[in-house]
Order: C-alpha cells, then structure tokens, then sequence
C-alpha cells in the first residue's frame, strides 16, 4: 500500500473513532443531564407531596379541635334541657317547695360544671344559685320563669375548650405517622417572643417537658432558631413552612426536619406538625441507582452500536474506495486509450492490441483479418467547410462502422483520418462482401453539416472510404508487415478510383 494510501486509511480511522467517541461521551452526557433532571424532578415532586401531606394532617387536627369542642357544647346543651325539664316539673307538681328544691338541684346536679347558671330571686334580686364562675364574662343563653324565681342557663365555654384541649391531647398523643412524623402544639403567650414567649403544651416526643416554657433564643445544633422562625411566620401569615434539626422521635439522632406550622386562634395555640427528610435521600438514591442501570445499559448498547457501526463504516468506506479507485482507474485507462474525438481506439493501444494477437497468431490462433481504411478526399472537406465540418465527418463515419461491428471487432484511429479495423473469427469467404457493405453503407450516410457565415443553415457532404485488407502470414516476423500489405492495399483501392476495397 502506498504512503498516501496509508495516511488516507489512518486519517479514517482516526475520524471515524473519534466520531465514535463523540458519540458514546454525547450520549453519556444526555444520560447524566436526564439523571440530574429526573432527581431534581423527583426531589421537587416528594418535597411537594410532603408539604401537602403536613399541611393536611395539621388541618385535620385543627378540624378534630372544633368537632371536639362542638360535640361537647351538645352534650352540655342535653344536660341544660334536662335540668330545665326538672324544673318545669318541680314548680308545675310542688310550687310550695320549688325555690328550696330547685336551689338543691341546681347546686348538687351532676355535671353543672359544665353549665353557667344563674338562679335569683327576682323580688329581693337575691341569687340563691351561681355556678361555673369562669374567667371570661359568662353567656347565658336559657332564661325560665319560676313565679318569683328566674333561673339563666348557658353553656360554660371554659370547660368545653378545657375539654377539648385534654381530648385533642390524647388524639395526638396516640397518632402514628410513617418517618417518626407527629403532631405538637406550642402555646402563645407574647407574640413578640424572648423568653417564655410560649408553653409546650403537647409533645409526642417530649412528654416530659409538656408545661415547660419555650424561648425564641433556642437554637438547634445548626444554629437555626426555629422558635423563632415559627413564631414569626405565623404571626405575620398565619401559616409557615421551614426546616431546621431536631431529635428523632424516641431517640436522640438529630436530622433535619421539614415542618408546617398554622394558628389556632381561640387556643392560642400554633399547631405543627414535621417530616423528617433524609427519607426523600432514600428516594433521590433509588433514581439514581436506577438511572446508573439505565446509563450503563444505554452506554453498552451504544458502544456495541457504534463499534458495528464503525467496523461497518470502516469496511463500508474502505470498499466504496477500491471500488471508487478501480472505476477511476478503468475510466482513465478507457479515456487514455481512447480517441477523445471519435471514441475510437487509438493508435498506441492498437499496436499493443497487434502484438498481442501476432503473438497468439504464432501459438497456433487464427489470424485476425486488418481493415486498413481511410476517408477519400477528406483534405477537400477540411479546406472546403473546416475543421469543425471534418471533426463532424470523421465521428459520424466511425460510429457508422461501429454499427457493423461484433463485441471482438476492435477500431484504432491509426492517424488524421486512417483508421485500423480488426476483425476475429470471419470467414475468408465473407471477407469481400463485408468489405463491400462497409464501402455502401458509408457512401450512402448522409452527413449533416453548418454552411459557412450562416449557422442556422444546414448542408448534407457523402464521404467514401477506401480500404485494403490483410492478415497475418506465416513468414510474418512482426505484425508491422502484415499492416505494410494492407497499406500497399490501400493505396491500390485509391488507384483503383476509391470507394473501393482491395485484398492482399
């Protein structure tokens, strides 16, 4: 292989395998960009499925809180309607003796402490009867007239909230939420914060400090201060997310939780709840881990892939290029061997064509029969109508005698308008006859040409030719003599008055 040749090869090569490469790390890098999105994606989705799950579970609380409360309002509203049903009974059956026995039932009857109530005598303005005094301003909803005697009944708003807040303790307290989740409540007592700003009231994870004052200089291990980020989201949006580190429930590991915090505004009350995040780590690991299978199945696929399809591009290629050089090569050996003008055969590959069939001659071959021809008066054509005409003339008589030609008939142009036409496998006996045929049908082609000064005008010339016929002889030592007698016989068929052939 040449040098060229090789550097050719080598700079293929080299391209093809750094397209390869190209390709695999374009791949790899869309494999890693997909990765990064598809964990952002996931770490964004569960993030927001977090926030949701917190803000539910707490507004759930806040529901059960006010369900508790309007439960217990019932439950008092029962009890007030049977008192009153008692006192209806007493004063209709014993007048005499209701304002004693009323004042014993109202202060002995079980569960008055859920009722504020207030029996008087409304002639001296005197109340016999006062329960449930509470620290807010007593509501009286029930008014009943005994003669006399007027007894107000309402529903004591401090022991509902009292018992509501008992009762939404225990709820919380046997909650179970999955990632040692939970639900605690912190009491505001100065929304400006500091010191004992508020009161842990209930705490899953911290029982044991339920009741302890909390402060917003608090830090947690990061220095974050959490109370007081909490404090004043709520205060200044009534809701807040935020993170921060704190223990695990039920152990002492500390990790970074993800908390919502809203107001209850009749307790007071900042009802949280936290999700601890290193759980979405786990998710987040799993994407990827799952994504590195993808990669690495993608990137071997893609390796096979573009390895065959090298291995095919290479050998692919490499045909392409012999095929491409051998065409190339027949092309410039047809076009070298050829005539431009009129597509014949020229001279030097005529004498090479010659000694290769003396030489077979010599083994034992039939001799090739040489039909030495030329055209008649061609000079007058030249100098009559010009060059161009001539060119014209010599093309359409050469493809004319290619049309009597056989696959092994071979046409040299041997010089100016002289041709050598060899014919293989022909019968001496036809010889003449195709010599005439040739001598016919060329003197019978009508050849059209320009006329000189006008070019849209036309003109027919007739040409003849004159041919001498040889072939090779026994005695021949170089096939140059057997064309000496066809030329001594193309001089004799000019002799003869042209348009002639003559066999030697």
């Amino acid at each position: 292989m040449d040098p060229i040749r090789r550097q050719y090869y080598r700079f293929l090569l080299v391209f093809i395998a750094t397209l390869c490469i190209f390709c695999i790390a374009l791949s790899f890098w869309t494999i890693r960009s997909a990765e990064k999105v598809h964990v952002s994606q996931t770490y964004e989705e569960i993030f927001a499925i977090k926030r949701v799950f917190l803000k539910d579970s707490v507004n759930n609380v806040l529901g059960e809180i006010d369900n508790i409360r309007a439960r217990n309002r019932l439950h008092v509203r029962e009890d007030m309607s049977r008192i009153e049903k008692r006192l209806s009974y007493l004063w209709a059956n014993y007048p005499d003796n209701a304002a004693a026995t009323a004042t014993e039932i109202l202060t002995t009857a079980a569960k008055t402490e859920r009722l504020n109530i207030l029996f008087e005598d409304t002639r001296t303005g005197r109340v016999l009867v006062e329960t449930a005094k509470t620290a807010r301003e007593p509501r009286f909803t029930d008014t009943m007239v005994l003669g006399p005697y007027r007894a107000r009944f309402g529903i004591n708003e401090d022991w509902v909230d009292a018992e509501a807040k008992a009762e939404i303790a225990d709820v919380i307290h046997g909650q179970k939420f999955q990632n040692g989740a939970y639900i605690w409540v912190n009491e505001i007592h100065d929304w400006k914060g500091g010191d004992n700003y508020a009161i842990r009231r209930i705490h899953p994870n911290l029982r044991d400090t339920e009741g302890n004052y909390l402060s917003t200089n608090a830090k947690d291990i990061k220095g974050n201060s959490p109370y007081l980020e909490e404090l004043e989201g709520v205060r200044d949006h009534g809701e807040i997310y935020f993170r921060y580190f704190f223990k695990k429930l039920n152990s002492e590991e500390v990790a970074e939780k993800l908390t919502y915090s809203t107001l209850y505004a009749d307790f007071n009350w900042i009802v949280a709840m936290g999700i601890y995040l290193e759980d979405i780590q786990t998710y987040i690991d799993a994407a990827r881990k799952n994504t590195a299978r993808l990669t690495i199945r993608v990137l071997v696929v893609a390796a096979i892939s573009i390895t065959a399809l090298f291995i095919a591009a290479f050998i692919i290629l490499s045909r392409m290029e012999s095929w491409f050089i051998r065409k190339a090569s027949q092309k410039i050996r047809i076009e070298s061997n050829t005539d431009p003008l009129t597509g014949a055969l020229n001279r030097r590959i005529g004498t090479a064509f010659l000694d290769e069939a003396f030489s077979h001659f010599k083994r034992g071959s039939e001799s090739v029969m040489l039909f030495s021809f030329d055209l008649d008066d061609f000079k007058k054509v030249n100098d009559t109508w010009g060059h161009d005409a001539g060119d014209i003339v010599l093309k359409a008589v050469v493809s004319e005698i290619k049309k009597h030609m056989r696959l092994t008939d071979f046409l040299f142009r041997w010089g100016g308008e002289e041709f050598l036409l060899v014919y293989s496998d022909i019968a001496r006996d036809a010889i003449e006859t195709l010599a005439q045929k040739l001598n016919h049908e060329i003197a019978s082609l009508p050849i059209v040409i320009g006329k000189p000064g006008n070019e849209n005008a036309e003109r027919i010339l007739r040409i003849t030719i004159s041919i001498g016929i040889s072939r090779f002889l026994p005695t021949d030592s170089t096939p140059e003599e057997a064309l000496k007698r066809a030329d001594e016989a193309l001089y004799a068929a000019k002799a003869a008055g042209k348009n002639c052939a003559r066999i030697v």
